[in-house]
């Protein structure tokens, strides 16, 4: 333990530790060993080392985000197939408005010609 925080650069490590890839094995061990037992709770340690209680909090603070992240990584990836589900539908929609469009046109343009002829029509017979 010492030869790790000696490590110069031991504030790296924590700060790019790959918390969304914990092993199990190592929760579990990290909770038996650790989180639950009475001489790591945050307020003894303070009492012994800052140093130490700040470890502590990390370690608390990487067994709640492994929690957190199983629980929210099915939803995140649920998230993004509803994502892409959204583009594909969306495309399809615009796609259909300018189709629409494309015939809303037509039928203005037959519109048009409709009146044009009704009016030529009244007037011949006027």
């Amino acid at each position: 333990a010492k030869k790790l925080l000696s490590r110069s650069d031991f504030m790296d490590l924590l700060q790019n530790y790959d918390k969304d890839n914990i092993a199990e094995s190592r929760l579990k061990k990290l909770r038996k060993q650790y989180i639950n037992a009475e001489e790591m709770q945050v307020e003894v340690i303070q009492k012994v080392s800052k140093a130490g209680s700040g470890l502590c909090l990390w370690a608390r603070a990487m067994d709640v985000y492994a929690d957190v992240a199983k629980e929210v990584g099915p939803k995140k990836l649920r998230l993004d197939e509803m994502k892409a589900q959204l583009a594909i539908t969306t495309a399809e929609l615009k796609e259909k408005q300018a189709q629409l469009k494309i015939v809303l046109d037509r039928v203005a343009g037959l519109q048009k010609t409709c009146d044009e002829t009704l009016a030529e029509k009244n007037r011949l017979q006027a």
